[in-house]
């Protein structure tokens, strides 16, 4: 009644807005000894509104391992003009709260004679606390188990900070800043690529590129990227966005060495001589060594279904370790993969001049 009369309240009106917005408040006497706790308060402790709460009754309800905590803060209250008191209370219903009481001294002549406080269920925001500080844990071991790229960027896609792009490619900051990082991407795969870089950052939809990069050891490496922005928003308005760019293969066979001889020697130099298996290159394969599917699937260590497949696909291609299975068969039997100046692959038997190209195999 004393709060609610001095911000203009009936005490009715004070019970009221505690009640919407979930507090309560108390006062404790330190001449008379003498507790107060509103109406809101005996709500949150889960006590009835005729149950006196005084200071006995709610220690009685306190976690039993916050208890001697907040009897030591409690002993030195005289001790500071405010401070806030966090704890757990198990309510007479078995319900666990955790709550958080800001208090603040009153002084009369230089000597404290009124402790008075406002108390607030946050067990909620505990629990989103909580779940986040689970969640960013669950995301530092993900990305030491994948080692992501991450990028942070601008409203517009530009980048402001890579680290670990440069780590990769050799790059200092200032020359990755920006859109600088393009230029370690082939020129065949800039503009798709910040299309999508920019539409992701937009929309904060995740998106899927193949890409070659040119490594810190001047290598054109392979990388299948599957990025997703997470985007911050910050009370300025401004955006900063992280996009994690995860490496899920590599073609200078860090997860397939049998690769090694995907690139043929004497090769064009560079990314057009990274080729790629499709099914029209493999049925072209099995026409040159006079293979049915049964034996391809056999020799690879695939099923025939797989073998099927992948041939049904025509010009798609493929990259992935079943492909490289299939084409490490192929090339111990004696095919060579031959990339050629406009993108398109050839084969022939590593004993004959005649080469098979993607564009007219049809073996069946």
């Amino acid at each position: 009644m004393e709060r609610a009369s001095q911000v203009g309240l009936s005490a009715e009106e004070f019970a009221l807005v505690e009640q919407q917005c979930g507090f309560g408040t108390w006062s404790y006497d330190l001449v008379t000894c003498e507790t107060y706790c509103s109406e809101g308060l005996s709500s949150l402790l889960g006590l009835d509104p005729d149950e006196r709460a005084d200071a006995s009754r709610v220690l009685s309800i306190l976690h039993p391992e916050d208890r001697p905590r907040v009897e030591q803060q409690w002993a030195h209250l005289e001790d500071q003009d405010a401070c806030a008191l966090e704890m757990r209370i198990i309510t007479p219903g078995g319900t666990i709260r955790r709550l958080r009481s800001h208090i603040h001294i009153i002084f009369e002549n230089w000597v404290p004679t009124k402790v008075v406080g406002a108390v607030f269920d946050i067990s909620e925001l505990h629990h989103e606390r909580s779940a986040a500080v689970q969640s960013q844990k669950q995301l530092v071991d993900l990305s030491r188990s994948i080692s992501p790229i991450t990028w942070t960027v601008e409203p517009d896609g530009a980048v402001s900070l890579c680290t670990s792009w440069c780590s990769i490619t050799g790059m200092k900051p200032q020359q990755a800043s920006q859109w600088g990082w393009l230029e370690r991407v082939h020129e065949r795969h800039q503009s798709a690529l910040r299309a999508a870089w920019v539409g992701a950052v937009r929309t904060g939809k995740s998106f899927a590129q193949t890409i070659l990069i040119r490594d810190r050891g001047d290598q054109w490496v392979l990388y299948a990227f599957r990025a997703a922005p997470i985007v911050f928003r910050h009370p300025d308005t401004t955006l900063e966005v992280s996009l994690v760019c995860v490496d899920i293969q590599r073609c200078d066979f860090t997860f397939f060495p049998d690769q090694t001889r995907f690139v043929p020697n004497g090769a064009i130099d560079g990314p057009e001589s990274v080729p790629v298996l499709s099914g029209a290159l493999m049925r072209a394969a099995r026409g040159l060594l006079d293979w049915p599917a049964k034996a391809l699937a056999h020799k690879a260590g695939v099923s025939l279904s797989t073998i099927r497949r992948m041939e049904m696909e025509g010009d798609r291609t493929h990259r992935d370790l079943t492909a490289s299975l299939v084409q490490k068969a192929l090339e111990k039997a004696g095919v060579e993969f031959l990339p050629l100046p406009d993108g398109s692959t050839a084969i022939k038997l590593a004993d004959s001049k005649s080469a098979h190209t993607d564009k007219k195999s049809d073996a069946n």
